[in-house]
């Protein structure tokens, strides 16, 4: 994948992918064709899951040392941003990364779903209590509607 691609779907400037690839603190976690002096880097996905992971990293203002050692820790944040999706690929990582937000996009429906589930028993509830009220009302000569006695309601 190219610069311009990978800077796209993080949602940061080319310049800032080349500038991290080229950081001398985190040069060795990035593939040999993404470390190329020349113009056309290629970078694969383990190169993005590097990016991000800085990208990550840096806008919890963490230093260069600190990411180098996360990094060598194996540390790897695979939550792509939403301008992942937005950008035409069909690497493996991207793919993951969508299943990922579809996944939670089921889960808080479901939740929706569970949420108005009981607020339509809560009304048919209602309706219930209300239906009973109006018979108590009719029981007791009173019309439900007017709330005057039945025969002076005519």
């Amino acid at each position: 994948m190219k610069t311009t691609k990978v800077a796209e779907m993080l949602g940061i400037d080319a310049k800032t992918v080349t500038n991290w690839t080229s950081n001398p603190e985190l040069n060795e976690f990035f593939s040999l064709p993404a470390r190329t002096d020349s113009k056309a880097r290629t970078y694969n996905e383990d190169d993005v899951l590097v990016l991000n992971t800085i990208r990550v990293l840096r806008e919890g203002n963490m230093d260069w040392v600190d990411i180098a050692q996360r990094l060598d820790d194996n540390y790897r944040d695979s939550q792509l941003p939403p301008s992942a999706l937005l950008v035409n690929t069909t690497t493996a990582l991207a793919t993951y990364n969508q299943l990922g937000l579809a996944q939670q996009r089921i889960t808080d429906l479901e939740t929706e779903v569970e949420r108005l589930r009981g607020e339509v028993e809560r009304r048919d509830e209602m309706r219930e209590e209300i239906g009973l009220l109006k018979g108590f009302l009719r029981a007791n000569g009173i019309d439900p509607k007017t709330g005057r006695p039945i025969n002076e309601s005519k």
